[in-house]
């Protein structure tokens, strides 16, 4: 006989978000969604593909933390799943039903497979006058490590320097992450690998990292000036506006009066 997928003391499946005030533009937000059973999990478990307009919403992990509670008298299996949705509009989201398709087995192994659907739920993300006259990421989380591969002391007409700039941030995308306006300096002639992104989980923390290597061949002698850079970003721990800053770099390459071929 088949085990009726939907009875209410079998099954229950519960959501919510996680935070939930004081939202701003861009921050990490965790879809939490709970299943739970009063008989066995026979696997297979997924959730659906969910869209929220204006929203960026990923499934980063394919695995549930499992559990166990006892409650109403019962022993209940859990499985706890987390998505996590990334506004970028400010204004209310709302999130629709998401189906979550299951597969149950009682103690004679009895099995039954359907969908569960979770509760509605919506939040609210505001305008902040600290942060919405800048581009900036939200995140506890955000550096940026510049390297040149040459000393910018010694430089001659033809020479090739490589500028590097490995940004770090916690908590977002690697898509998200901001990248390094380049300024057109006549005279120099620029180069740009295509950025590289990574995105990794580490002990349930999201890492996102974006490596930009950029050339600079100096083509003609003169002063050249690689300006100053302010990246903001909204610290979510603080809830502060900080900012990390790149100095502006002069460039002074010298005539030596000797035309090579």
């Amino acid at each position: 006989s088949q085990v009726d997928i939907t009875d209410k003391d079998q099954l229950r499946v519960n959501s919510w978000l996680e935070p939930v005030e004081n939202l701003v533009k861009g921050q990490q937000i965790y879809l939490q969604i709970e299943l739970a059973t009063s008989l066995k999990w026979q696997g297979g478990t997924t959730i659906d593909h969910v869209e929220i307009k204006d929203a960026i919403v990923l499934q980063r992990e394919n695995f549930s933390v499992n559990s166990v509670r006892n409650e109403d008298g019962k022993s209940w299996l859990i499985q706890l799943w987390t998505l996590v949705i990334y506004p970028q509009t400010i204004g209310d989201f709302y999130l629709p039903e998401i189906a979550v398709n299951v597969a149950i087995a009682d103690d004679d192994g009895n099995k039954s497979a359907g969908q569960m659907k979770t509760p509605k739920l919506g939040f609210s993300v505001l305008a902040n006058a600290d942060i919405d006259k800048a581009e900036w990421v939200a995140t506890p989380n955000f550096s940026i490590e510049e390297s040149f591969d040459h000393s910018l002391e010694d430089i001659k007409a033809g020479d090739a320097i490589a500028r590097t700039l490995v940004f770090n941030a916690k908590d977002l995308p690697a898509m998200m992450l901001p990248s390094m306006p380049l300024e057109q300096l006549p005279g120099i002639a620029t180069y740009s690998q295509p950025p590289k992104l990574v995105d990794k989980v580490n002990r349930g923390d999201y890492l996102a990292q974006r490596t930009e290597v950029h050339t600079y061949v100096i083509e003609t002698p003169g002063d050249y000036l690689l300006p100053e850079q302010i990246y903001y970003w909204w610290n979510t721990q603080t809830k502060s506006l900080e900012k990390v800053v790149l100095p502006e770099y002069k460039l002074h390459i010298p005539s030596t009066g000797i035309l090579s071929a």
